[in-house]
């Protein structure tokens, strides 16, 4: 890895040679849901809660639960223009 600023720092008399390198390289690991008995990935299933079918992304809509504890569902993404 090539460091991206080389300086020193000063003291007096004593000079410290400091080179500064990049931090941004990601080397957490990723993990993956498996089924504990096969050790396949699991694959996450859109569903509706009270139909029991699987849905597609365009059978879906975002909503919000009103005061009245009904929810709103909005059929269409509604853009702000000001």
């Amino acid at each position: 890895m090539r460091a991206f600023w080389t300086g020193d720092i000063v003291f007096g008399l004593v000079q410290i040679p400091v080179k500064i390198y990049s931090a941004t390289k990601d080397l957490s690991p990723t993990f993956h849901q498996l089924h504990k008995t096969c050790g396949a990935r699991v694959n996450m299933v859109r569903r509706c809660s009270s139909c029991n079918l699987d849905l597609d992304w365009n059978d879906m809509g975002k909503g919000y639960d009103g005061a009245t504890l009904r929810r709103n569902v909005q059929s269409t993404l509604q853009t702000w223009t000001g």
